[in-house]
């Protein structure tokens, strides 16, 4: 039928209204559901709390909790739903609830005839849905409880460990400054221990050059043989390791650092001793040097001339000797200044002890 004059149809998606007289008018139904209920359960029903409630009529899903708000879908009547939340719309004349399954609002009841409602709870569904919350509240209490009880054993062994942490701390800090002690201890140590050994260094190194003088050496090391004192003088030959040499002079070269003595056969030149380092080449053999200055001529007679003696008596003994130096190494015997001739100390014969020479 066409709408009478002056009106409009209604909107396809509000919710239908019916009248008293349809079999699904919920003023008809409330009356056969109350018929059979207790007063408590009526008051349950009319009060429009959260509960299971079932759709008695074609009602509209939204998306807010205004009537206005976007559709979402038409729930149809017998749906159950989940109902939430409850309010109500004084703007729009209804009681709004908000449902679990499908999520969204629909309208319960119109505020002017509370009659006139669109969804009814289900009070046993809605009484195992409270229990069943109740139970998974108790369920979650007892959790949150045991959460709490591991959150303070938790807490209570944090805070040992950090108590411990603390201690240890203070424990290092303690030995720390103990250690930082003991390393300025140590270092002043090293300092003196470094201190002694540059003096023992120095004292060896005084040792070393008091005792280089003439006698018999025997290399500790391969050396060259130069024709001159000097350490860049023309070389004549090397000599290998554990070679025995007769030194007949010694002199101090301050400039190139060395001892250098001047051997018999081969005739030349060869380095003693590192002064800086402290290093030989060749090592003086005592008792053979002893046997060796016993050949020599007798001391007194070398004494007799005083200085300028010896230095003529020295001349004297190179001259002799420069026809009789072999040319090479190989078969090269000692030469005897003297043989059989009384012993004389070093500092007696000829072959003086050369003092500080650049």
């Amino acid at each position: 039928l066409a709408p009478a004059e002056g009106q409009t149809p209604k909107a396809l998606d509000a919710e239908q209204e019916p009248s008293p007289s349809t079999p699904s008018s919920p003023r008809c139904g409330a009356r056969r559901l109350a018929a059979g209920l207790a007063p408590a359960e009526i008051t349950t029903l009319q009060s429009g709390g959260p509960g299971v409630y079932v759709v008695t009529q074609k009602v509209s899903l939204t998306t807010g909790s205004a009537k206005a708000s976007p559709r979402i879908e038409w729930l149809s009547a017998g749906t159950h739903v989940q109902v939430l939340e409850v309010q109500c719309r004084l703007e729009d004349n209804r009681v709004r609830g908000r449902i679990e399954e499908p999520a969204g609002w629909i309208s319960l009841a119109s505020l002017e005839d509370i009659s006139n409602r669109w969804a009814v709870m289900d009070l046993e569904k809605s009484n195992r849905w409270i229990v069943g919350g109740v139970e998974r509240l108790k369920e979650l209490t007892r959790n949150l409880e045991a959460a709490e009880q591991v959150t303070k054993e938790m807490q209570e062994a944090a805070t040992a460990k950090l108590s411990e942490l603390y201690q240890r701390e203070a424990e290092v800090a303690e030995e720390l400054v103990q250690s930082q002690s003991e390393s300025h201890d140590l270092r002043d140590r090293c300092v003196q221990h470094e201190s002694a050994r540059r003096d023992a260094k120095l004292a060896l190194k005084a040792v070393c050059l008091q005792v280089d003088s003439p006698g018999v050496y025997c290399l500790s090391s391969s050396v060259d043989v130069t024709e001159g004192p000097a350490r860049g003088s023309p070389k004549c030959e090397r000599l290998a390791t554990d070679t025995v040499v007769h030194v007949v002079e010694v002199v101090h070269r301050l400039q190139e650092r060395r001892v250098r003595g001047r051997i018999e056969s081969p005739a030349g030149w060869i380095s003693l001793l590192d002064i800086d380092e402290g290093s030989r080449w060749a090592d003086k053999q005592l008792d053979a040097s002893n046997e060796w200055i016993a050949q020599i001529p007798s001391a007194g007679s070398i004494a007799a001339g005083g200085l300028e003696g010896c230095q003529r008596h020295a001349a004297s003994r190179k001259e002799q000797q420069k026809p009789s130096v072999p040319s090479s190494t190989e078969g090269a015997a000692p030469i005897e200044l003297n043989p059989g001739a009384s012993a004389a100390s070093a500092s007696d014969f000829g072959l003086s002890y050369a003092g500080d020479q650049p």
